[in-house]
């Protein structure tokens, strides 16, 4: 082999070796390349775990502690309740130690005048421990106990107009066609063995009734990049309009939220443990937000539907406790209702006094039909007494004069009553007064019947108003029926009490002194047929808050007596009303978040209702 051949090859072979050389880097290089960035995604997976895991450590810490605080309020509440009942067990044994010293002295005694004072002591000790033996074991129903003449007399069973299943006209209806299959059409006839063929448009149906459980789903809204052709200017399809800026939730969510704690009484625990089974993994205080962010929206129409009640010619009130858990401790607030009867407001405020009656009444001049609280009456009296001004100092020492309510009170007979069920447990002469009162309370059931009849056939007869007419037909009635019968009925219990002469400080003499307390203002109803009997709507209003304080325990701040406060009102409104709370709270929302200053009341969506039929 020449040199020239030998020194080819070997030049030859080092270019080979190079190539080779070279791809192998690049297989490196690559290779390396590779395992960085499955590094780096192993990386990122572990990090996205990782803040899963701390989200998910913070979400079960956090529904741990609201668990904690529910257990120790609910604790709280048993130890409470515990300590009352001790309290009225202590009291009865010495009530009951008492009696019996009483009645060794009465046996003893020989002074008419000193058994007159030891019976009279006797009684009302006895009636003492009735009402703690009641409260520990009774029952709180005001109905009186059937005698055997009423038992005698059974009631008429009312025959049955219709039967079979009842109809859902609110429902939506889908159908579902069903078919026989060609094996079952050839040859199938039991009689002849022939072919079936479908009778066209010749169907049987039925009727099954089905649920579709709540479904949480994330929805992507995708916004389409557009670029300019000539200048290469990018802009975006823009994106729905959230109720909240940069939130993640829509208003659908949000509005279910709030009607499922302020219709339904179902806590915000209750509501993530149930959204957690169907997926959704959430935190009370994310549903808190969504509830804060409507009460914003919605401020506007609330205010606009208590200056439509203070409109009215009549109005009811009513109040009851509240709860509010702050860091230092459980503190009572008061729940303040007013109704037109049509609608609804509420409001939540730590005081139960003047100021709070006259936040609430404002400058109200009409008609209040209440219990027998003081502040009513001390409202009434005040604009009298203090020429329609009321001027206090301020927290800067500048004077301000206050709204002050002109209106007239009338009394609920339902509250007078109460007194004479209690005293009929010990004085039958009481029984009389139960009657009579029972009487009024039939006159007027008979008015509504007369009312509602005539609105029925307004009804049937086609009358676009007879719905609107309803409230002239029941005055009406109750003008007729109360000039005819409640007068008598009134004159005779107005005779019957002058006539007692009960013992004093008996529940007798208690029942009689608190009729003649209020007796002016009970009779009103004689001369004004828009007064109603009892103030009953208004304690049924407050049912709601109510329920809810027992269910989720009130409210944890002051934001939340205003939200809970808000969300009573018009949802109790749409109730009132026979409305959707649901349907009308999504429908307000939306407005409100295309125009914040929007005001849509129930009317309102009851109106739209109507013009959409």
């Amino acid at each position: 082999m020449s040199e020239a051949t030998a020194d080819l090859r070997l030049e030859l072979d080092v270019d080979a070796i190079h190539v080779r050389s070279t791809a192998s880097v690049i297989d490196a290089l690559e290779a390396a390349e590779h395992r960085i960035r499955e590094a780096e995604r192993a990386r990122d997976a572990a990090i996205r775990e990782r803040d899963a895991l701390a989200r998910e450590h913070d979400a079960t810490t956090q529904a741990l502690a609201a668990r904690t605080k529910e257990r120790d309020d609910s604790d709280a509440a048993r130890k409470q309740l515990a300590m009352e009942k001790r309290a009225l067990e202590n009291e009865t044994e010495v009530l009951l130690k008492r009696l019996s010293e009483l009645t060794t002295k009465l046996a003893a005694a020989e002074d008419t005048d000193r058994q007159l004072a030891l019976s009279l002591e006797m009684s009302k000790l006895q009636r003492r421990l009735d009402e703690r033996n009641k409260a520990l074991f009774g029952s709180r129903s005001e109905r009186r106990p059937r005698s055997s003449e009423d038992g005698q007399k059974k009631k008429k069973r009312k025959k049955r107009t219709r039967s079979g299943p009842t109809p859902q006209p609110k429902l939506e209806r889908s159908v579902q066609l069903h078919l026989l299959s060609e094996e079952q059409c050839s040859g199938g006839c039991d009689k002849c063995s022939g072919d079936f063929e479908p009778m066209e448009g010749q169907f049987e149906d039925s009727e099954r009734i089905t649920v579709k459980r709540v479904r949480y789903e994330v929805r992507v809204d995708r916004q389409q990049k557009y670029r300019c052709k000539i200048c290469k200017h990018i802009v975006t399809a823009p994106k729905p309009k959230s109720f909240m800026p940069g939130g993640r939730y829509t208003e659908e969510f949000a509005v279910k939220v709030a009607v499922d704690k302020h219709v339904d009484n179902l806590s915000l625990n209750r509501q993530v443990t149930r959204m957690a089974r169907r997926g959704l993994e959430i935190t009370t205080q994310v549903l808190c937000d969504q509830l804060e962010r409507l009460y914003i929206l919605l401020v506007p129409t609330l205010i606009v539907l208590h200056e439509r009640i203070l409109q009215a010619v009549l109005v009811q009130a009513d109040e009851t406790t509240w709860r509010v858990m702050g860091t230092g401790g459980s503190k009572k607030w008061w729940v303040w209702t007013i109704s037109d009867g049509e609608a609804v407001y509420f409001q939540i405020v730590p005081s139960r006094g003047k100021a709070a009656g006259r936040q609430l009444f404002k400058d109200y001049a009409g008609l209040v039909m209440a219990d027998d609280y003081v502040v009513y009456t001390a409202l009434e009296k005040e604009r009298t007494r203090q020429g329609g001004r009321v001027q206090i100092i301020d927290a800067d020492g500048d004077i301000i004069t206050l709204p002050t309510p002109d209106y007239v009170l009338a009394s609920c007979w339902a509250h007078a009553r109460r007194y004479f069920v209690k005293a009929a447990r010990y004085h039958d002469e009481a029984e009389q007064a139960l009657d009579l009162i029972d009487a009024l309370f039939h006159i007027e059931q008979e008015a509504q019947e007369q009312a509602r009849a005539k609105v029925t056939l307004a009804r049937e007869a086609g009358d676009p108003d007879a719905e609107q007419a309803d409230a002239e037909h029941l005055v009406e009635a109750r003008r007729r029926l109360r000039a005819e019968c409640s007068r008598d009925v009134v004159a005779e219990l107005n005779r019957w009490r002058k006539e007692q002469r009960p013992m004093p400080g008996s529940a007798m003499d208690e029942a009689l002194n608190h009729l003649d307390k209020i007796w002016p203002r009970l009779i009103l109803f004689l001369d004004d047929p828009r007064i109603p009997l009892d103030n009953n709507l208004s304690e049924r209003q407050v049912r709601g808050p109510v329920l809810g304080r027992k269910n989720f325990q009130g409210s944890r701040s002051e934001t939340g007596t205003r939200v809970a406060a808000l969300f009573y009102s018009l949802l109790a409104t749409c109730r009132l009303m026979g409305l959707d709370p649901h349907a009308y709270l999504l429908e307000a929302v939306r407005r409100a978040v295309k125009d914040r200053e929007s005001v849509f009341l129930p009317h309102d969506f009851r109106d739209m209702l109507h013009e959409q039929q």
